[in-house]
């Protein structure tokens, strides 16, 4: 997750990238992604925090993502979409 930079150009899909964690190292970006959740939440005014997910992303990736945002405190979550590529 450290490595990750959210990006308005390049945005970071974390869920697929949580996707393909496991074990011992799954467990370390969870901490670390509910550690800059908080962060997020403590933030005043709190701002949106914006989901993109692709088609191939997993309804459960994106489910925990939801839910850790929420245990962490943020507010304000959005989904964001982005045109389709012709």
């Amino acid at each position: 997750i450290s490595d990750l930079h959210l990006t308005e150009d390049e945005p970071a899909n974390v869920a697929a990238f949580l996707a393909f964690l496991q074990g011992p190292a799954r467990e370390a970006a969870m901490a670390e992604l509910a550690q800059r959740l908080a962060d997020i939440a403590a933030q005043s005014p709190q701002p949106e925090l914006h989901l993109r997910a692709d088609k191939d992303t997993r309804y459960e990736a994106i489910a925990e993502l939801m839910a850790a945002a929420r245990n962490a405190g943020v507010e304000k979550l959005g989904f964001v979409t982005l045109p389709a590529r012709e």
